[in-house]
């Protein structure tokens, strides 16, 4: 049998799978940018989405390892194995729907190519070279403005948790391709939810700086974010003392770590940290709490959330082997 890789050497690779993930994003965007036949742009998809997977792979892995064995377990690793991953995600799926949008408009056109006449095929290809040189000449002075008209605007779902990482990036790709006021604004109308009542609210703005205003004045209170983290938390249910479901409460946890870091609220040091303590232990058995807080003691730590998510993978892990912590033994025997 062979020896087990350590599980850092194992987020390493992912890591660097993440890097090549990425420049086949950036080959990709160079290929798409040009609006090559569609089996070229498929290639450089098949590679993307290939590499994808095998991240994917990697991730589930990783976290496996995690959980099966104790003395891996690191906290901080699975909080990044689970950023990155969820990164990856999200920007491959804004590739696989670019490719798609390209994939339909090519067939589209495919089709509609053999009910044109002669004279107006002509007629469209002499418009057509015109336009090429017009763009030729768009390209050599501003490739930025030209190349975000094929970049899909990123939208919002209206939601809170999501409202940081959405502005963060709609102003990365503002920035990179040049955008003026004017049409940062309209990109934003359109990025805006349909139906919703904040997008009635900035139709009325003039300018982006009000429109992010109004969003802002909502969206980007770390108060509100928190009460709805604690609302989401308070509506958990009871967390029974199994394997599985010790597992899956330490994972409800992290992400949750994990999306208010991402919108700039941390909460392992912020002052509702004792506060959102007391919600989680709400959850645990009266027993598991009682233990979780003399493992806490006999090891010197406080009772954080950084704690409690290791301790929950480590009982999560003896559980699962058939073996008992004390606490558990006991409630078994009684």
């Amino acid at each position: 049998m062979p020896p087990k890789v350590d599980v850092k050497i194992l987020a390493s690779k992912m890591e660097n799978s993440g890097e090549i993930f990425y420049e086949l994003i950036e080959e990709f965007e160079i290929i798409f940018s040009v609006k090559p036949e569609l089996k070229t742009l498929e290639t450089a998809f098949n590679q993307v989405e290939t590499r994808y997977r095998l991240i994917k792979k990697q991730q589930e892995t990783i976290l496996d390892r995690l959980v099966d064995d104790s003395t891996d377990t690191d906290e901080q690793l699975l909080l990044t194995t689970k950023k990155l991953g969820d990164k990856v995600k999200a920007d491959f799926l804004q590739i696989a729907l670019k490719f798609a949008a390209y994939q339909k408009e090519q067939n589209s056109s495919e089709m509609s190519k053999s009910s044109v006449t002669l004279e107006a095929l002509t007629s469209s290809m002499s418009s057509m070279s015109t336009a090429e040189a017009k763009m030729a000449d768009t390209l050599g002075s501003k490739p930025n403005s030209s190349g975000l008209q094929r970049l899909p605007v990123p939208t919002w779902d209206g939601g809170r948790r999501s409202y940081a990482t959405w502005k963060k990036v709609f102003n990365h790709w503002m920035t990179k391709y040049g955008q003026d006021k004017d049409e940062q604004l309209q990109r934003f109308r359109n990025a805006m939810p349909q139906g919703s009542w904040w997008t009635d609210q900035v139709k009325t703005s003039k300018t982006i700086d009000s429109a992010w205003e109004i969003l802002d004045t909502e969206f980007a209170d770390r108060r509100k974010l928190m009460d709805e983290l604690l609302s989401e938390i308070n509506n958990l249910r009871p967390v029974k003392g199994d394997s599985k479901s010790f597992t899956h409460f330490a994972t409800t946890i992290a992400c949750y770590v994990n999306d208010m870091e991402d919108n700039g609220c941390p909460v392992l040091e912020s002052s509702e940290a004792p506060f959102l303590m007391s919600q989680l232990l709400s959850k645990l058995d009266p027993k598991d709490n009682s233990d979780f807080g003399r493992e806490m003691k006999r090891e010197g730590n406080e009772e954080t959330v950084s704690h409690l998510i290791a301790w929950l993978h480590q009982e999560a892990s003896i559980r699962s082997r058939g073996k008992t912590s004390t606490v558990f033994e006991g409630r078994n025997g009684s």
